[in-house]
């Protein structure tokens, strides 16, 4: 019957019910499982006194009881998740081999009683143990993707070259571990489907697959290849629409910005499929494996009524009536939160504050600067449209006291005025011409006000860095900016910087809540204990690893300016720095999608890249 591709057939009966279920299913988790985990996260952070984990403290963190506990709670978690999981491609599956269809309502209502069956039945919690060891290999798809990922290649590399020894005992342990897998690989199909215990679901399963390791290793191997063949053709198509968008839009200086958007966001939701898929395709197997040695070994199979759904109340019987209409509604809102997550995620607001997992930041110094006139609208606007997380400006103050966009001191190099700023009134400065001097094209471009600038940020969901740069004839910037601050309630998405460690003291005096950064030069030494600092910028000169950890290790973030080749760029995520400050938005945005895009996939990309670039 097994062998016959009339089975096959009726395997796929249930297709679309599986897949509507998981679809829903990792919709919901994506939608709950992030706000719960920032919430662990922060609780845990703060009930164990940690301000920011890195490499050097990461083995009293793990050490620590609450940790440890959080720990349990979570192996626990996940293995009840994997259950209900399992428990949905079980149920649809053997439902299909007798020729009845299912719905999504059904397929969650029999995986909450095998939680139920699992959690109050003694002899069935010994399947928690068994789900935990089949983890690894049912999501093993995801392993090499987030190991070939640099910062935690980094990682993993280090560790070995300092203990060498490690790898062989590594591959000793999953080799074991793979063999105990392939034993007891159909432990959960025996367990729901044919009513035993855990134990004897365990013993069972040692019998059933005896004679048939091989293939069955075979069969699991040959899944985890289709699916990463499947994940490296949607990368492929990514490459592709790069490539044209390269050549449509190749007179826009925008066009490296948009083609690396479009790859990077393919690949992006391409892994999330491929994560989101590999455990259902994989238990998928293993149930065709577990029919197949039912018949090669003349086994009867249990019939249909052994997966037949007990409705817990009479609530849930008259909720089963509007299901079709709930499930839709509920479709629609995780939709709607998982995009918020995407844009927060974008944004930076989700970036767990873990040294290893954080993502780099690219803040524009002075606007797009290498592209448009500094410190300009031109220059803001093109650094949003290249991708900025951040847009770096510089502000002075007028004679009659308003704060104005402008680097230097001296008006001669970008408006060809001999004069020193603080001399003139905003009447005066607003008719000056800020872009001439940098291209003909920016003839007229006028000096920005900071309220206009923090206007169009608010408007458009930018970020700032303000940059103070006081003199003693521009007395009271600081209150000035707080006020500023305050009045367009930009606070949140902001920071205040200055090389002077006075300004910034007395940014914090004014409003605690503003978040300061120091800009340095120079740094050597304890610079995390100057306290009114909340992050710290430095010259890339300047910065190592080890400052790197010590001012991670104290909560704190570093940016570092102003970093303009693949060289220096690609140097500093190495040594894991929190924000680069950079002239070329579009070069680092692309080095950060390389660097954060796993190696192998990357090189992948690369190959495609030349074969379809014409040229």
């Amino acid at each position: 019957m097994f062998t016959d591709p009339k089975f096959a057939k009726k395997l796929h009966l249930n297709d679309i019910t599986i897949l509507s279920f998981e679809v829903m299913f990792k919709l919901i988790t994506y939608v709950f499982a992030i706000p719960l985990f920032s919430l662990a996260e922060h609780l845990t952070m703060k009930l164990t006194g940690y301000q920011y984990l890195s490499a050097e403290n990461l083995g009293t963190f793990f050490s620590h009881p609450l940790f440890i506990l959080c720990i349990l709670l979570f192996i626990l978690s996940l293995s009840l998740y994997c259950l209900f999981e399992i428990s949905a491609v079980i149920y649809n599956m053997h439902k299909a081999l007798y020729n009845e269809k299912t719905d999504v309502f059904h397929t969650a209502l029999y995986g909450c009683r095998q939680i139920q069956s699992v959690l109050f039945s003694r002899g069935n919690r010994k399947l928690l143990p068994v789900i935990l060891l089949m983890i690894p290999f049912l999501c093993f798809g995801l392993f090499p993707a987030f190991a070939s990922n640099l910062l935690v290649k980094e990682l993993i590399l280090s560790k070995l070259r300092k203990k060498p020894y490690l790898l062989p005992g590594l591959c000793i342990v999953i080799g074991t571990l793979l063999v105990f897998f392939l034993q007891l690989m159909f432990t959960c199909q025996i367990m729901m489907l044919e009513k035993v215990p855990a134990r004897e679901a365990c013993r069972r399963s040692l019998k059933l697959g005896k004679t048939h390791r091989r293939k069955d290793f075979s069969a699991f191997l040959k899944t985890q290849i289709v699916c990463y063949i499947a994940y490296a053709l949607l990368l492929g198509i990514a490459i592709l629409l790069a490539v044209l968008l390269d050549k449509i839009l190749m007179p826009m200086r925008l066009v490296n910005s948009i083609s690396t958007a479009v790859m990077l966001t393919i690949s992006n939701v391409s892994f999330c499929l491929f994560a989101s898929w590999t455990m259902p395709v994989c238990c998928i197997c293993i149930g065709a494996l577990y029919y197949q040695h039912k018949e090669d070994n003349g086994e009867e199979l249990p019939d249909s009524r052994v997966v037949d759904c007990v409705t817990f109340s009479p609530f849930l019987h008259r909720f089963s009536k509007v299901k079709s209409h709930f499930s839709k509604g509920l479709f629609v809102i995780c939709i709607l939160i998982c995009s918020l997550y995407v844009y927060m995620t974008y944004k930076g607001r989700l970036n767990p504050s873990i040294e290893y997992v954080h993502q780099t930041e690219i803040t524009a110094h002075r606007g797009a600067s290498r592209y448009f006139p500094e410190n300009t609208m031109a220059a803001i606007k093109g650094a949003m449209e290249q991708g900025a997380d951040w847009i770096e400006l510089d502000i002075h103050q007028s004679s009659d006291g308003v704060l104005f966009v402008m680097h230097d001191d001296n008006l001669y190099r970008t408006c060809r005025v001999k004069g020193l700023c603080w001399n003139y009134t905003w009447e005066e400065l607003s008719r000056m011409d800020a872009g001439n001097a940098f291209s003909n094209s920016f003839k007229g471009e006028p000096i920005p006000r900071l309220s206009d600038v923090i206007d169009y940020a608010i408007k458009n969901g930018l970020r700032l860095n303000i940059e103070l740069k006081p003199s003693s004839f521009e007395t009271g910037m600081e209150k000035r900016l707080v006020d500023l601050l305050e009045e367009k309630a930009f606070i949140n998405d902001c920071v205040v910087t200055s090389q002077k460690y006075l300004s910034i003291s007395k940014i914090k005096e004014y409003n605690p809540d503003i978040t300061t950064v120091y800009v340095m030069g120079y740094a050597y030494g304890n610079v995390d204990r100057l306290k009114a600092a909340d992050h710290f910028s430095i010259n890339m000169s300047s910065v190592s690893r080890p400052l790197v950890s010590r001012i991670h290790n104290a909560g704190k973030q570093v940016f570092v300016w102003t970093v303009n080749s693949r060289t220096y760029i690609e140097d500093m995520m190495e040594k894991n720095v929190d924000n680069i400050i950079t002239n070329d938005v579009l070069l680092a945005k692309k080095i950060v999608g390389e660097m954060h895009t796993s190696s192998a996939f990357y090189e992948y990309i690369k190959l495609l890249h030349r074969l379809f670039s014409f040229g």
